[in-house]
């Protein structure tokens, strides 16, 4: 059910000029399909994906994330987990760190049942990096879920301006604000240089 849902969302989703991969995690990451066009391998990459073992949850994120250097345009990471964060080696900081450098909103989905801690960790991480964050129930709501995930991806504008030079490399943090009732900016808070 779960790689039928990804499969649809990859259909729907990707343009020629878009790219994505897909990742497995439990103890271990296992790349099983690397970036490419093709919904149908992406599709074919994750029939019989089950949760099970511990989850290096956080390792698996910031993992993830190094695998988008050099890739321009828009970068989105989508995390579906079941499970908490067990034995990573990265603490949660330097994840949101991680995420803000590589410049990716991150989109975690949390299957309900994990712990308190997890998905409010994830709800910050994607707060942090640009993203949004989802608790389902089901498998059966992921369909919903990729759906809103494929809308807010395809109604993303890019904003640029050219702050002062500043040899630093420091945060700089950034606000948008929308004029428009019934509108919502959803941004990252800011980027290193």
């Amino acid at each position: 059910m779960a790689a039928l849902s990804a499969e649809r969302f990859f259909k729907r989703l990707l343009t020629d000029d878009d790219r994505a991969s897909l990742l497995a995690f439990n103890h271990d990451f296992h790349l099983l399909v690397p970036f490419t066009t093709n919904a149908e391998e992406l599709g074919h990459g994750a029939i019989g994906l089950r949760g099970r073992g511990s989850t290096r949850l956080f390792d698996a994120i910031v993992y993830a994330l190094s695998q988008f250097a050099g890739l321009g345009n828009r970068r989105a990471l989508i995390v579906l987990s079941d499970g908490a964060d067990v034995e990573s080696d990265f603490p949660f900081g330097q994840v949101v760190a991680a995420a803000v450098q590589a410049g990716v909103a991150v989109y975690p989905i949390s299957l309900l049942g994990v712990d308190r801690a997890t998905p409010a960790q994830l709800a910050e991480l994607a707060d942090e990096s640009g993203g949004r964050s989802y608790s389902v129930r089901s498998i059966d709501d992921l369909d919903r879920i990729y759906r809103q995930i494929e809308e807010q991806l395809r109604s993303q504008y890019l904003l640029v301006y050219r702050p002062p030079p500043n040899d630093r490399l420091e945060f700089r943090p950034v606000r948008v604000e929308v004029a428009r009732p019934g509108l919502e900016a959803h941004n990252v808070h800011g980027y290193y240089p």
